[in-house]
C-alpha cells in the first residue's frame, strides 16, 4: 500500500475515531526531556464528560440567538445577516455538536481556563465532527465567527476575552486541517481571503504535507513558494502527527535556514517513531546532510543521540544500533540492560546516558520495580548526575498517572534524599495539574521536614498553579526549583498574591504550615 494511501485511509477512519482518544496520542508519553517538572498528558479527552444544561449557559446567553437578524461583518467576508440555524436545532447532529463543545468550553473559559493538554483534547474532538459535518465548510466558518461575536454594549473580562480568542484560533485551524484534506483549492482561496489569518496558511501547509502532496504539487496548487518561516511552522504541526513525514518534506523541499538546532526540534516532535528509526534515517540520508554547507554528518549522529543526556555520547553507532535492534525485537529489557553493561566495559564502566533514557522509560511501563532499581543502581555510571534526574523524575511522573499509590510506595523507599525528593514532588505534581486540591495528598502533610517534603509541597503549588493557569505563580515557583531552594516564606506570599480561589489558596497555606 503506497504511503499517501495509507496516510488517506489514517485521516479518514483516524479523525472519524478521534475523539474517543486519550490526549496521549497527541502529547507522546515516551517523549523524555530535559525539564523533569513539566505537564503530561490526561487519562482521557475532558471534552468527553457530560455537560449540564446549567454548565452551558453559565453567565453566557446563547450568542448566536443574540444575533439573529442583525447584520454583521466578519474579516475578510461580506456582512451577512445570522439567521436562527434551524439545522443545528433539527438536523444536523454534527453542527449541533460543534455548538455544545464550543459554548461548553467558553462557559469553562470564563470561570477557570483550560490547559494546552485540554485544548489539545477539544481540538481532537473539533477535527473529527469539521470531518463528518456534512455542511458547507464556508457555512461553518460563519457559524464558528457568531459564535465568538460580542454583542454590542457588552463589557466583558479583557482576559477572558484572550482566552476565547485563543480558542477561536485553535477552532479554526482545526476547521482549516480538516478542510484542506479534503478541497486543497477551495479551502485555500477561502483562507487567503482572509486578512491576518497567516496561522490558517500554515495549517493548511502542515494538512496538504500530511496528506502526501509534493513540493511540485504545491507549487501547482498556487503557483507561489511558501516562505520558509512558513513551511517551517507547517513541518512541526506535521512532526506532531508523524515526524517521519516532516523530515522527508524538509529534505524534498529544500528549505532554507534549516539550521542543526531546528533539526533537532524535527527529531524530538512528538510524532517522531523512537530512536531506532530515527537514527536509521539520519544513516540513509547522511551524504544529502554532508552535502549541505554548514552540516556535518556527526553533528547530525549526535542530534538523535540526546546528547543534552551525560554529555557528548560515545558509544559507536554501530552499538546503539545493535541495541535498537534488541528493542525492536521485542527483547525482554532485562537482556538489554545486561547489553549495555557489556558494552560500557570498553569505556571503562561509563553509561551512554543517551541510549539508557528511552529504555529506561519503556521499561518502567512492563516493570517499574526493575527499571527504577537499574536506574538507581547504574546512574552513577552516567556522566553527568542530571541525567539520572531527569530520567528518574519522568519515569515518576508518568508512573504516577497511571498509579500514584504505587509510586508513592516505590518512591517513598528511595534512600538518596535528594532522590526522594525528586520522585515525590513528580508524583504530587501531575495530581495537582489533572484535578485541583480534589487530589487527595495527606502524604505530603505526613511527611518528616527535610527536602522531600519540602520539595513536595512547592510541587504541589506549581501543579496547582497549572491547573488555575497561573502564569505568574507558575514561573516564581518553577524559580524554586531552578535554584534548588525552597522556602516556605516565599511561597506563603506567592500563594497569597496568586489568582488561586479561596479553596485553593487555604489548602495550599495550610499545606505550607505543616511544614
Amino acid at each position: 500500500m503506497s504511503v499517501r494511501r495509507k496516510l488517506l485511509l489514517r485521516l479518514v477512519f483516524g479523525l472519524a475515531l478521534i475523539a474517543s482518544l486519550s490526549v496521549n496520542w497527541w502529547v507522546k508519553s515516551g517523549r523524555v526531556e530535559r525539564v523533569v517538572d513539566h505537564a503530561q498528558e490526561p487519562q482521557t479527552s475532558p471534552s468527553t464528560r457530560s455537560v449540564s444544561e446549567e454548565e452551558l449557559a453559565v453567565d453566557r446567553a446563547d450568542v448566536v440567538e443574540s444575533f439573529v437578524g442583525r447584520e454583521v461583518s466578519y474579516p475578510g467576508l461580506d456582512s451577512v445577516v445570522v439567521e436562527t440555524d434551524e439545522r443545528a436545532e433539527h438536523g444536523d447532529a454534527h453542527v449541533r455538536q460543534l455548538q455544545t463543545i464550543i459554548r461548553d468550553v467558553k462557559s469553562r473559559l470564563q470561570m477557570e481556563g483550560l490547559n494546552d493538554l485540554e485544548l489539545a483534547a477539544y481540538r481532537l474532538d473539533l477535527e473529527a465532527l469539521f470531518f463528518q459535518a456534512k455542511v458547507d465548510k464556508q457555512e461553518l466558518y460563519r457559524l464558528l465567527q457568531a459564535e465568538f461575536l460580542v454583542e454590542p454594549g457588552h463589557v466583558a473580562n479583557p482576559q477572558i476575552l484572550e482566552r476565547e480568542q485563543a480558542f477561536l484560533t485553535l477552532v479554526e485551524e482545526a476547521l482549516c486541517f480538516t478542510w484542506a484534506s479534503q478541497a486543497g483549492a477551495e479551502s485555500l482561496d477561502f483562507i487567503l481571503s482572509l486578512p491576518n489569518k497567516p496561522h490558517l496558511y500554515e495549517t493548511w501547509l502542515a494538512s496538504r504535507i500530511y496528506m502526501g502532496e509534493s513540493f511540485e504539487g504545491l507549487l501547482a496548487e498556487r503557483a507561489v513558494l511558501p516562505r520558509s518561516e512558513q513551511m517551517w511552522e507547517a513541518l512541526k504541526r506535521v512532526g506532531e502527527l508523524d515526524a517521519t513525514i516532516a523530515w522527508d518534506a524538509a529534505l524534498e523541499y529544500h528549505l532554507e535556514a534549516m539550521t542543526l538546532q531546528r533539526w533537532k526540534e524535527l527529531f524530538f516532535l512528538p510524532g517522531e517513531p523512537g530512536d531506532g528509526e530515527s537514527l536509521k534515517w539520519i544513516v540513509e540520508h547522511e551524504d544529502w546532510f554532508s552535502s549541505q554547507a554548514g552540516y556535518d554528518g556527526a553533528d547530525l549522529i549526535r542530534l538523535l543521540r540526546r546528547y543534552d543526556y551525560g554529555g557528548e555520547p560515545f558509544y559507536t553507532t554501530e552499538e546503539v544500533l545493535q541495541i535498537e535492534a534488541m528493542k525492536q525485537a521485542g527483547e525482554d529489557y532485562t537482556s538489554i540492560a545486561a547489553t549495555i553493561l557489556e558494552i560500557s566495559q570498553a569505556y571503562d564502566g561509563a553509561i551512554d546516558a543517551s541510549v539508557v533514557s528511552r529504555m529506561t522509560l519503556d521499561w518502567s511501563k512492563t516493570d517499574f520495580t526493575a527499571a527504577s532499581d537499574w536506574l538507581l543502581k547504574h546512574g552513577q555510571d552516567f556522566s553527568d548526575r542530571g541525567s539520572l534526574e531527569s530520567m528518574l523524575g519522568t519515569m515518576y511522573r508518568h508512573k504516577a498517572q497511571k498509579d500514584p499509590e504505587f509510586a508513592l510506595s516505590e518512591g517513598i523507599q528511595i534512600a538518596d534524599e535528594s532522590l526522594r525528593a525528586l520522585a515525590l514532588s513528580n508524583i504530587v505534581i501531575p495530581q495537582m495539574e489533572r484535578q485541583g486540591i480534589e487530589t487527595s495528598v495527606e502524604w505530603v502533610r505526613e511527611l518528616p521536614e527535610g527536602l522531600p517534603k519540602a520539595r513536595s509541597i512547592a510541587g504541589y503549588i506549581l501543579g496547582l498553579s497549572r491547573y488555575r493557569q497561573d502564569a505568574a505563580l507558575e514561573a516564581q515557583v518553577k524559580a524554586q526549583f531552578l535554584k534548588e531552594e525552597y522556602r516556605m516564606e516565599q511561597l506563603v506570599e506567592l500563594v497569597n498574591a496568586s489568582n488561586l480561589n479561596v479553596s485553593e489558596k487555604r489548602s495550599a497555606l495550610e499545606l505550607v504550615a505543616s511544614y
